[in-house]
């Protein structure tokens, strides 16, 4: 019984002395570390869309020319859009076709975190805190 009565007297003499020599002889140093997040998002957009349209006719002149039925086409892309267009005459009829790509937003975010280095002795000092807490609980076990 006497020997547990100074093991535990010397173990919380051991803590109190490790943490007022912390707090006084302090000299970790203390580092700000920028942390970065990227956040992007999509939003995608609707394409424009006009399918067999008539057309309104406007006679510019007093005869009337005759032509073969055809049919005019563009399908192009122009940067990152995409354009098809089709004419359908006798018929008069438009169909129009615009797919535009999604628009991204590109968000950072920043955030300074302050991380403190521990000196040699504080690792030590927790190693052997935690044998001779694990000491005194398989002793208490026994």
């Amino acid at each position: 019984m006497k020997y547990y009565v100074i093991f535990i007297a010397g173990l919380i003499i051991g803590f109190l002395l490790s943490f007022f020599a912390n707090n006084i002889f302090s000299d970790g140093e203390i580092n700000n570390v920028i942390l970065r997040d990227t956040i992007i998002k999509t939003i995608p957009s609707e394409p424009i869309i006009l399918e067999k349209v008539k057309m309104k006719i406007v006679y510019r002149a007093d005869t009337i020319i005759q032509t073969a039925p055809f049919t005019a086409s563009i399908d192009t892309i122009i940067v990152k859009d995409t354009l098809n267009a089709v004419y359908k005459f006798p018929e008069n009829l438009f169909s129009l076709s615009l797919r535009m790509p999604q628009d991204t937003i590109k968000t950072i975010y920043q955030v300074s975190v302050p991380v403190v280095k521990c000196v040699w002795y504080d690792k030590l000092l927790y190693f052997g805190a935690g044998a001779l807490s694990g000491g005194l609980i398989i002793t208490i076990i026994k």
